[in-house]
């Protein structure tokens, strides 16, 4: 009596497995190139947007000068030694 082996490695392959680690592999490089088109559109998304926060940013410096030399000219009216 010959001791019987609890496993054994074919050699063959399955025309099921090539045809399903190749759809695996499709979709995954599309999973994955879709991801790197979104990365890139938000990149464009936030590189507007810190544009817009900078150009807010430069008009509000300017709108509260204006408005400090018009506080400066109101406190030298209402202030002025007579």
């Amino acid at each position: 009596m010959e001791p019987k082996e609890s496993w054994h490695l074919s050699k063959t392959v399955n025309i099921s497995h090539i045809i399903t680690t190749t759809v695996l592999v499709i979709g995954m490089v599309t999973y994955i190139s879709g991801i790197e088109r979104e990365v890139a559109l938000q990149n464009v998304r936030i590189e507007a947007n810190t544009k817009q926060i900078e150009s807010n940013y430069a008009d509000n410096k300017a709108m509260f000068h204006k408005i400090d030399q018009k506080l400066d000219k109101l406190f030298d009216i209402l202030y002025k030694p007579k």
